[in-house]
C-alpha cells in the first residue's frame, strides 16, 4: 500500500517507542519499517545546510502516540516532515514553509469578503502551530486572496487543514451549503470547480448563548491556592469565565459527568502542569481526554508549565510538548504567583478569544 498524502492512516497509526541515545536516521528508518505503507525519505538539502541527522540523538518514550506525533517531537523546532504524493519528505521548517499548496473556493461574499479573511488569518494565527506558514503580511510565504467571488488560499496542508475546519465550522451554523472538502481542490490538480457559497456579514456570528465557558482550568488540587485560583480570578476580572472545580460541581453531583460537560463547553483547557501534577492520575485524565477533543477540534489546548522542564514534559507528554506553552519557572505551591506573572497570560488568552470566528463556539 502506497502511501497517500491525503491518506492520514499512516500517521494516525498508534506506537508504543522506548527510544535512548538512538541517532534520528535510525529512529526515522525504524518508524518506516514498522509502519505499513509509511516510505520516509530524507531531503539531500539537509547534508548542504550542514544537518547530519546520524548526529542528533533522540530520546523517547511513549505508549500509543500517533506516528504524526512522534515526528513532530523528535524531527525538534528546525526540521518538519513534508507529505509528498508517494512518501513523505523529511524537510527543514522553512521548506516547509515555502513548498505551500494552493486551495481555493467560491466564495459569494462581495461586502464582506476583507472580513472573511481578517476571520481567517486571526483564527489561524491562534493556533500558534509551526506546521503552519506564516502569512505574507508577517513576513512568510502563505498567502489568502479574494478574487471575483473566489478565496484563494496558499498555505502548508495543516494550514489547509483548519483552514477547511474553519469553513465547516461556519456550515455547521448553517450558513452554507457543502462541505469544504466537496468544493476544495489543488490547484496542481487542474483548473478547480468550485460551488457558490453564500458567505453573511459577520454580525451573523454573534455568539447566542452565554452558558459557555471561556477556559476549563485543568490542575493538580496542590497547585490550586498558589496559582488555579488567582488565574481564575484575574480571568473574571477582565470578563472572562473559568470553569473551576469548586464553582461548578456541587454536593451529590457526578464529578465524571460535571467534568465531561465542563470540557465539551470550554474554548479553551488552561493545563498547569506541576510536579503535582504529574503524579495525579485525575488531572492526566482530564489532560489525556482534551487532547483526544483537541484532535476532534472541538477544543484547544493551553499548557502551563508550573517549574518544570521541557524534558519532563517530553517524557511524560510528548504530544503537548510539541505545543507552544508558557512557563512560570521560579513556582512554588507554598507562595501566591504574583499578579505580574498572570497577567501577560490573561492578556493572550483574551487575545486568542477574540481571534475566534464566534466566541460561542467551540473551534
Amino acid at each position: 500500500m502506497a502511501w497517500l498524502p491525503y491518506d492520514a492512516r499512516c500517521l494516525n497509526q498508534l506506537i508504543d517507542l522506548d527510544f535512548e541515545k538512538t541517532s534520528l536516521d535510525n529512529v526515522l528508518k525504524y518508524l518506516a519499517e514498522v509502519t505499513p505503507g509509511l516510505s520516509i525519505v530524507i531531503d539531500p538539502d539537509l547534508a548542504a545546510m550542514g544537518i547530519d541527522l546520524s548526529c542528533r540523538v533522540v530520546d523517547f518514550k511513549g505508549k500509543a502516540v500517533p506516528i504524526r506525533g512522534v515526528l513532530e517531537v523528535i524531527l525538534g523546532a528546525d526540521l518538519a516532515y513534508l507529505p509528498k504524493e508517494d512518501h513523505l519528505l523529511i524537510t527543514s521548517m522553512p521548506r516547509l514553509h515555502h513548498d505551500l499548496e494552493i486551495r481555493t473556493h467560491r466564495i459569494n461574499c462581495p461586502d464582506t469578503w476583507q472580513n472573511l479573511l481578517a476571520v481567517v488569518q486571526r483564527a489561524v494565527n491562534s493556533l500558534a502551530d509551526r506546521y503552519i506558514a506564516p502569512w505574507d503580511d508577517e513576513g512568510g510565504a502563505a498567502t489568502i486572496e479574494y478574487f471575483n467571488g473566489v478565496l484563494v488560499v496558499s498555505q502548508t496542508r495543516r494550514g489547509h487543514e483548519r483552514i477547511e475546519g474553519l469553513l465547516r465550522q461556519l456550515q455547521d451554523h448553517g450558513v452554507f451549503g457543502p462541505s469544504p472538502n466537496e468544493h476544495v481542490e489543488k490547484q496542481s490538480r487542474g483548473v478547480p470547480r468550485a460551488i457558490e457559497i453564500p458567505f453573511p456579514p459577520l454580525t451573523a456570528f454573534v455568539p447566542q448563548s452565554t452558558n459557555e465557558f471561556d477556559a476549563f482550568l485543568c490542575h493538580a488540587s496542590e497547585d490550586k491556592l498558589a496559582v488555579v485560583e488567582p488565574f481564575a480570578k484575574a480571568m473574571e476580572e477582565v470578563g472572562l469565565k473559568p470553569w473551576l472545580d469548586q464553582g461548578q460541581v456541587k454536593w451529590g453531583d457526578n464529578l465524571v459527568q460535571k467534568i465531561q460537560n465542563g470540557l465539551a463547553k470550554s474554548r479553551f483547557v488552561v493545563v498547569f502542569i506541576s510536579s503535582a501534577f504529574l503524579q495525579k492520575h485525575w488531572p492526566e485524565a482530564e489532560l489525556q481526554t482534551a487532547i483526544s477533543m483537541e484532535i476532534g477540534k472541538k477544543v484547544f489546548v493551553l499548557p502551563v508549565l508550573l517549574g518544570i522542564r521541557h524534558e519532563e514534559l517530553q517524557a511524560r507528554y510528548p504530544l503537548v510538548s510539541v505545543k507552544m506553552y508558557k512557563e512560570i519557572p521560579k513556582y512554588d505551591p507554598a507562595s501566591q504567583v504574583d499578579k505580574e506573572s498572570l497577567d501577560p497570560l490573561i492578556v493572550e488568552l483574551k487575545d486568542l478569544l477574540s481571534a475566534l470566528p464566534n466566541r460561542g463556539d467551540n473551534y
